[in-house]
């Protein structure tokens, strides 16, 4: 699962003004350059900190970066082991002996900088030209930028075996789920995860983040906002459940399900992509996060994103040094090689959009979705009432439909509009139990009984008038359309 951090909707808006920005308040030293102790002899010595499987790639670039700036200092540069994930922590616990140079997930960034820990990058607008406008964004606190962007680390994105879902079904959980069904296979979520059900909130422009006072979380999802609200997108939820085809499985159970050949397609985390290509192999195709039909309609659903930044500490000793090999990591030189050794996707925007970077399916899949990606900072304590919540949704099945769902039209009974369920008072409780830390507690809901529509004899009957298609084509055209 990624990083708690959600604020979900539209995509970071740009900004602007990057230089002659007002006063900050973060703590730290007031003229950095002024205040740190400058190294002597023309000795360059920096330590700088990366995970363990990005150490070769990194010493391989310190080692450049020294022969191409030989001459102009004596170098005395370490490359050490520290994850993205803690390295934030580990910089806030002691800046005086933290890296000079260190990656660090962008979702930290507003911690650094509140505690003094990041020097502001000295040329911006540079910057700005070169990289994408959300990786740039991701890197800005209170309109001054902070870091560098070097990568993407993670998203969400469909994953679907070729031999059963071609790339147009897996476009729409409504398509995917029903070519699942008619194979008598599964389409699959982790409906335990709060980031995979944060990607049903952005569709609506609602949010889970944390508050003003940083004390806790609030949300709007039991609120009408936008286009859609909490109870639109829980009945969009509720068909999920419904549908045969669907399966709420963990990571680890979808793998399983993939090798007894149960689960042909799934929403998730880039992090199961060496999983899926030795399960898959050639038959694994990656498509951007799809569609998901709420009542008003199909819409895009959104996305977590998460950034990979590389920071100068406040408290370097060498801190012009220190800048020229931040961003001499992160250009575009060095990202190339990164996305030719390891696959990353690129924030150089040229590069990102390239015939070389696209020909990978998974950074083709993320160009295509960036722009419903957004990400805040959450506190820890909502994600097991949203996940409480999300099982009740697919528990919460009519009980006069359990025999239609076992001959497999359960899922058309909605499509028929044949339900009608009040979800706001599960709502207002999920509400409170994301913002107090608590439990959701469920009221039960109570079921009509559903009569068939005028015009026909039986539910097969009203099961075959309302399938959503009968054949997709790879080129996406949707045949016999009711």
């Amino acid at each position: 699962m990624m990083k708690k951090a959600w604020a979900l909707g539209l995509a970071f808006a740009m900004v602007l003004g990057m230089t002659g920005c007002g006063e900050d308040n973060q703590q730290g030293p007031d003229n950095v350059e002024q205040m740190i102790e400058k190294s002597d002899d023309n000795i360059a010595k920096l330590t700088v900190w990366g995970s363990a499987q990005d150490q070769a790639l990194l010493i391989k670039m310190v080692e450049n970066f020294q022969e191409e700036n030989r001459g102009q200092a004596e170098f005395d540069i370490k490359v050490e082991k520290m994850e993205e994930a803690t390295a934030a922590t580990a910089v806030l616990a002691d800046m005086d002996k933290a890296a000079d140079v260190f990656v660090f997930e962008h979702l930290k960034l507003d911690a650094l900088v509140a505690a003094g820990a990041l020097a502001p990058v000295q040329v911006p607008d540079a910057v700005e030209r070169e990289v994408t406008s959300y990786a740039f964004n991701a890197a800005v606190f209170n309109n001054r930028l902070y870091a560098y962007p070097m990568a993407t680390s993670d998203s969400y994105v469909t994953f679907f075996n070729k031999d059963y879902i071609n790339a147009a079904e897996a476009a729409s959980v409504t398509t995917a789920l029903y070519k699942a069904e008619r194979l008598g296979k599964k389409f699959a979520m982790d409906w335990t995860d709060p980031d995979m059900l944060c990607c049903f909130l952005g569709s609506a422009e609602l949010y889970i983040r944390e508050n003003e006072a940083g004390t806790g979380n609030e949300t709007n999802i039991n609120t009408i906002y936008g286009v859609h609200d909490g109870a639109e997108i829980s009945q969009g939820m509720t068909d999920i459940a419904n549908s045969p085809g669907f399966a709420p499985l963990t990571d680890g159970e979808m793998l399983e399900g993939i090798r007894n050949g149960e689960v042909v397609g799934l929403i998730g985390s880039q992090n199961m992509l060496e999983d899926l290509k030795a399960l898959w192999g050639d038959k694994l195709g990656i498509a951007r996060i799809p569609t998901v039909a709420f009542p008003g309609g199909q819409v895009d659903m959104s996305a977590p994103i998460n950034y990979r930044l590389v920071g100068v500490n406040a408290y370097s000793r060498d801190a012009d040094w220190a800048h020229k090999l931040a961003s001499y990591l992160t250009n575009e030189e060095n990202q190339r090689l990164r996305l030719q050794e390891k696959g990353d996707r690129p924030t150089d925007s040229s590069l990102a959009n390239s015939t070389e970077a696209t020909a990978n399916q998974l950074i083709k899949a993320i160009n295509q979705q960036e722009k419903f990606c957004y990400a805040e900072e959450t506190l820890p304590g909502y994600e097991a009432a949203f996940s409480a919540y999300a099982l009740w949704l697919y528990e919460s099945k009519f009980p006069e439909y359990e025999q239609l769902t076992e001959t497999g039209t359960g899922t058309i009974l909605v499509k028929a509009g044949a339900r009608v369920v009040d979800y706001q008072e599960n709502l207002d409780n999920l509400q409170v139990a994301i913002e107090n830390g608590g439990v959701f507690v469920p009221v039960p809901v109570t079921y009509p009984v559903v009569e068939l529509p005028v015009g026909y004899d039986t539910w097969e009957e009203v099961y075959e008038a309302c399938k959503p298609y009968e054949e997709t084509t790879e080129e996406g055209v949707i045949t016999d359309v009711q």
